[in-house]
């Protein structure tokens, strides 16, 4: 090759060098897996594998409600010139529901729970999904029992969690008062850690007019609660006896002891 000729040879080379340079790229490359999740945030420049390398115009986001094919068109800029590409993409859902709830769930012997008013269910779908409960218990039973939660959205998709539900005897609270009131005198029963009990009467309005304390243990079975009364503290002093009182348990915030109501009051400390 002559040298004039070589020159020219390099010319070209450069000048078509250049012209690449400022004229950027001429082609949309489309990505080979054009299948998207429902509701997922996609937009146009999403569809390029080479999005970084163009310029694309109105690249707003996608809308993914619906499921199926969906036409897409990308308009990009070329040269100062708009180009477009149609594209064809797949809106899916292969995502499991999410189900949100405890491991474990409560209930007290012989009250109804709602064991799906506990349960939250998310799902990409963004449908309204209600879970199923497979598996038995029994609330008039104390026990632990194992079941399942599942939930299922409209395309198949399937999720499943395995809880307890533990089924357990009314017992009470160990802070605050249970308080029975009269006109003329008030009565409190405070249930204590380690199973102690005191109970406190109140005989006139003053703050401790007249007051008498009795303390000793409890026993919770079943629905009912068992005072072991042993010691008396009043004006005169302490002293020991012995006493038995049975109180039956409305609720944890309310019991009955020798026909008197008694209501959980979180005031006494």
């Amino acid at each position: 090759m002559k040298k004039g000729d070589c020159m020219k040879y390099k010319n070209i080379l450069v000048f078509l060098f250049l012209t690449l340079i400022l004229t950027g790229c001429t082609k949309i490359e489309i990505k080979d897996n054009l299948n998207f999740e429902i509701n997922s945030e996609i937009r146009p420049s999403d569809l390029a594998v080479n999005k970084d390398e163009i310029t694309v115009l109105d690249d707003n986001l996608i809308d993914t409600s619906t499921l199926g094919e969906k036409k897409v068109v990308i308009k990009y800029l070329v040269n100062d010139k708009d180009k477009y590409k149609t594209v064809l993409i797949n809106i899916v859902d292969t995502k499991k529901p999410l189900i949100n709830c405890d491991d474990t769930l409560s209930t007290t012997k012989g009250k109804n729970i709602d064991i799906l008013k506990s349960i939250t269910i998310i799902d990409n779908s963004k449908e309204e999904i209600t879970p199923t409960i497979e598996g038995t218990y029994d609330i008039n039973k104390v026990g632990n029992y194992n079941i399942k939660i599942i939930a299922s959205d409209s395309s198949s998709n399937k999720s499943e969690k395995d809880i307890v539900l533990s089924v357990k005897n009314e017992t009470v609270k160990t802070s605050g008062y249970y308080v029975h009131k009269e006109k003329t005198y008030w009565t409190g029963i405070r249930f204590k850690k380690d199973n102690k009990v005191q109970i406190d009467y109140n005989l006139c309005p003053g703050a401790a007019c007249g007051l008498i304390t009795e303390s000793g243990t409890f026993k919770v079975k079943d629905t009912t609660v068992t005072l072991n009364l042993t010691t008396i503290t009043d004006e005169s002093g302490k002293r020991k006896q012995k006493s038995n009182v049975k109180c039956s348990i409305s609720s944890e915030l309310k019991i009955v002891c020798d026909k008197f109501t008694y209501k959980w009051n979180s005031k006494f400390k």
